[in-house]
């Protein structure tokens, strides 16, 4: 079960006595920090996660409040915490509204540019892409993409002589997969 909460972490101060209010991310027994942009003149200026003793208190608490829930919302979204460790778990929340609304083009280019890939294996993959955006399009969502999808997806690569060996791959156990609540 991750936590999160609003702290201000007194090795981290700013020049002249300041702080940056951070997000932390408990989990697994670890903790990581998320920073904001909002600015504190004193460590006396926050108590119990809240900025205090600042004509501006209110309108800093209404932002601060507004990125917890973002970051709250980013967290019960995932189904799989369990598996990540927290370093991971604060990349996902800190990226989760870029991998919105992403074409499959777009995050096969992603996966190319970051991996190391050998020509012959770029070549493959590279084959292999342009096949599956013919049939879905090269603006297709990777969240619209359903069981019926890869099911026409299957039949299409087959009815264009590939083999059903070059579709599915090695046949794996069939497992139950676990359901995202």
């Amino acid at each position: 079960m991750a936590n999160l909460s609003a702290v201000i972490v007194p090795a981290k101060v700013l020049k002249g006595g300041k702080h940056k209010i951070r997000i932390a991310v408990s989990h697994n027994s670890k903790t990581r920090y998320i920073v904001t942009d909002i600015i504190i003149d004193s460590d006396k200026e926050f108590k119990d996660g809240r900025i205090v003793k600042r004509p501006d208190a209110s309108i800093k608490n209404v932002k601060l409040r507004g990125l917890l829930d973002k970051y709250q919302e980013a967290l019960d979204n995932l189904c799989f915490i369990e598996s990540l460790s927290c370093e991971e778990l604060v990349v996902q929340l800190k990226n989760n509204d870029r991998y919105r609304h992403r074409t499959v083009r777009s995050i096969y280019d992603e996966y190319v540019s970051v991996k190391s890939i050998k020509d012959t294996t770029r070549a493959v993959y590279d084959t292999t892409i342009n096949s599956i955006l013919q049939y879905l399009g090269p603006t297709m969502l990777m969240e619209n993409i359903s069981y019926s999808t890869v099911v026409g997806l299957e039949k299409y690569l087959a009815e264009h002589g590939n083999s059903s060996t070059t579709i599915r791959g090695k046949q794996a156990q069939p497992t139950n997969p676990v359901e995202c609540v």
